[in-house]
């Protein structure tokens, strides 16, 4: 669910027999537009801080809000088994994840969002490349500067962003990211019972709204219609 674009060159493929649901952007002025923020969105989370360093793998761990960045060796990060992000109760909750070389997930590996983190608010910024294992489970935003490659059967609830090069799947399924913020509390009424409290659920608000204490700008939600396919930037 989302939809798929590529910007400066025209190649998609394989789309039939992958199913969009959403729009093609083959170098429209909507692709190129995307394609700029995300220039602009990748040079945002890079420099976002201050940075919390961690180990290559850091599959197995329960993380907490805030920037985390390779440690420098090897200037990569992995994720084996399952690594949980714990929003703290906080639905603005944002993570930012900065490598100054790649991503890889081993198969079978999962993404958790606790205690109400949301795959619209983490963010995985990438020097090189992504490479996400058969039958993942995947949350985030992927903003890489060269390719992004999905084996067989993953599952992701976010965006596949891909700078230069290509965004390659293999019978994946890709789900758009949806914010959920609280809404207004209801005024109370003359009741025994207590009033109710209303949540709201819309599409993700320009991140610019989401985590002013992190400066990644709106651009990566628009950039974000390019979230499922081929994508050959």
């Amino acid at each position: 669910m989302g939809d798929l674009g590529t910007c400066p060159r025209t190649s998609i493929t394989g789309f039939p027999p992958g199913t969009v649901v959403g729009t093609h952007h083959s170098t429209d002025p909507t692709a190129a537009q995307d394609h700029l923020d995300l220039t602009t969105a990748i040079g945002q989370a890079d420099g976002s801080g201050p940075t919390i360093p961690v180990a290559s793998d850091i599959g197995g761990k329960t993380l907490s809000p805030g920037v985390y960045k390779d440690n420098g060796a090897p200037n990569s990060l992995s994720i084996t088994g399952t690594l949980a992000l714990d929003g703290g109760g906080d639905a603005n909750a944002v993570f930012i994840f900065q490598s100054a070389s790649t991503l890889a997930t081993a198969t079978g590996s999962v993404v958790k969002l606790i205690n109400g983190a949301q795959a619209g608010n983490v963010f995985w910024q990438l020097g090189t490349s992504a490479t996400l294992g058969a039958t993942s489970i995947f949350k985030g935003n992927i903003l890489a500067h060269v390719t992004i490659a999905v084996n067989n059967a993953a599952n992701i609830e976010g965006r596949l962003l891909a700078q230069i090069g290509q965004v390659t799947l293999i019978n994946d399924v890709i789900s758009k990211t949806t914010i959920v913020t609280p809404g207004p509390t209801v005024p109370p009424v003359p009741s025994a019972s207590p009033a109710p409290i209303v949540t709201l659920f819309h599409e993700a608000l320009p991140v610019r709204f989401l985590i002013p204490r992190i400066k990644i700008n709106a651009a990566i939600e628009y950039v974000g219609r390019t979230s499922s396919g081929l994508m050959d930037v």
